[in-house]
């Protein structure tokens, strides 16, 4: 991981080593935030707070894309502090989840944004490389199974 980009933190002071864990958090968003605006053509800058460990919008606070990104800050956080994040039973926690959320999705539009999302998409910033590579091609199969069964 190197530069945060496109987070700010009015009140953070990098020389105190017990902000470290919200560089890691702004590290880890920042990587997945870069990620996002790159598939969509966005450039999205977010907001982040120390006393809620919360990201929000700074400005686009209405914006759909936005506000479903930021959705999904928690679930990042959770899963890279997960002490078992690594065990197969997290790995498909989390893919248990998108495939949920695949089966909610009713118009043709949504699903176009969440494939725009998740195809050849894994969490940024804290998955080892094989985890990465397990989550990335069994979410982009789920997906291309979802849209050959529809």
């Amino acid at each position: 991981m190197g530069a945060i980009e496109n987070v700010v933190c009015l009140d953070l002071d990098f020389d105190i080593e017990s902000e470290a864990i919200h560089r890691h958090n702004m590290l880890i968003i920042s990587e997945n935030l870069l990620d996002f605006n790159e598939r969509f053509g966005t450039d999205f800058i977010i907001l982040y707070s120390l006393d809620d460990f919360l990201f929000s919008p700074i400005d686009d606070e209405k914006d759909e894309l936005l506000l479903w990104f930021l959705e999904g800050t928690n679930e990042l956080l959770g899963f890279a502090y997960s002490a078992t994040m690594s065990s197969f039973e997290d790995l498909n926690m989390y893919l248990y989840r998108r495939r949920y959320e695949l089966l909610m999705l009713f118009s043709g539009e949504l699903y176009d944004r969440y494939r725009t999302r998740y195809i050849n998409y894994a969490p940024l910033g804290f998955l080892t490389e094989a985890d990465h590579y397990y989550i990335k091609i069994k979410l982009t199969d789920i997906i291309l199974d979802h849209s050959n069964s529809n």
